[in-house]
């Protein structure tokens, strides 16, 4: 096989990925996170504040941007979500980790600008 069509098949399969990244990123949302938190009437916001209190007697991890425990009676900014999404949170008895007690799920809603998920 002669080295122009090896280069050829190179250069052919970099212009398909190059098409194909252009054209994934021409569809996404170019608007920078948190640009959206005001809600202007006729339009759904695309995200939201999370602020998640804990209500319990015990720890409560929060599956939002990762993880986070939060100790009874305390509460923790999560920062700028997408609206109308779902989240997990464990309850534990006492510190976290180990069994569960029960897990709490919550959507957030675009209507707000900031979403309180209270878990008690």
């Amino acid at each position: 096989m002669n080295n122009s069509k090896i280069i050829g098949k190179k250069t052919m399969f970099a212009a398909v990925v190059v098409a194909a990244l252009t054209a994934g990123s021409a569809s996404a949302d170019e608007t920078p996170p948190g640009a959206n938190n005001a809600h202007t009437p006729g339009t759904t916001p695309t995200s939201t504040t999370l602020m998640g209190q804990n209500f319990t007697k015990g720890c409560v991890r929060f599956y939002v941007n990762g993880q986070r425990d939060v100790q009874a009676g305390k509460s923790s900014n999560f920062g700028t979500v997408a609206a109308n999404k779902q989240f997990m949170a464990s309850v534990y008895q006492n510190g976290c980790g180990g069994a569960a007690v029960k897990n709490v799920w919550f959507k957030t809603s675009g209507a707000q600008a900031t979403n309180w998920w209270t878990i008690r």
